[in-house]
């Protein structure tokens, strides 16, 4: 088994008056100092990874980001799989398991498009499997930078015509500028490599390492159930 160390707390100073605080929005707690929570498109369409029992990927919940992650399909005939919420920041990552399954005929194709406040982002991300029956967990399929520090709506889009694709949504890290003399009190939960959660204060720029894990891949075609 991997082991992957627990994230440690430090401020980055900025021009020795502010400093960096990262906010997380996980799959399937939310964030926990805003209260938001994702929301999946359409609701029937999507399955929480963790407890699912007939998907075809079954990813480590002891590497996956609070042991979650939502898993659904999409074909090329049905309405866009989508993962929306709000956030408050500077920039903005986000997290999926990429599944690599030595069968080439399980669909784990990776085809996404992203919106920003409504708006179309030239950034796409696309994975096929490289057939080596591994998974990637805490894999950034985007990062953006320079945003302004306002609300903004985020929206992830599975909806190729060309292709069908899955998508194991994991967890997203957003970021902020403030004083930390007003920041230093906001504590969130992380996740750590060992499977366990620790409270830490937000002010931190450590990021979660890209681990690699064994594909553990059911025989059937889609991975997707539905979300009850």
């Amino acid at each position: 088994m991997i082991s992957v160390p627990s994230i440690k707390p430090h401020i980055e100073n900025v021009q020795n008056t502010d400093a960096t605080t990262f906010g997380y929005i996980d799959d399937e707690d939310g964030d926990p100092v805003t209260g938001v929570f994702p929301t999946f498109s359409p609701p029937t369409d999507w399955t929480q990874g963790s407890i699912c029992t007939d998907c075809a990927f079954h990813p480590d919940s002891t590497k996956a980001f609070n042991g979650t992650w939502s898993d659904t399909t999409h074909y090329i005939s049905d309405p866009a799989r989508t993962v929306q919420f709000n956030f408050t920041g500077t920039s903005l990552d986000v997290f999926c398991i990429l599944p690599n399954p030595s069968d080439p005929d399980l669909t784990s194709v990776y085809n996404l498009t992203f919106n920003l406040d409504g708006q179309p982002l030239q950034q796409t991300f696309t994975h096929r499997t490289d057939l080596s029956n591994n998974f990637v967990y805490n894999a950034s399929v985007l990062s953006l930078e320079g945003l302004t520090s306002t609300s903004h709506v985020f929206t992830m889009l599975a909806a190729s015509t060309d292709v069908n694709s899955s998508l194991l949504f994991d967890y997203a890290r957003y970021s902020n500028i403030v004083d930390p003399s007003t920041s230093l009190s906001s504590t969130a939960p992380v996740q750590t490599q060992s499977g366990s959660t620790a409270i830490v204060p937000t002010t931190r720029t450590s990021s979660l390492p890209i681990i690699i894990g064994v594909t553990n891949s059911a025989t059937v075609n889609a991975h997707s159930t539905r979300r009850n």
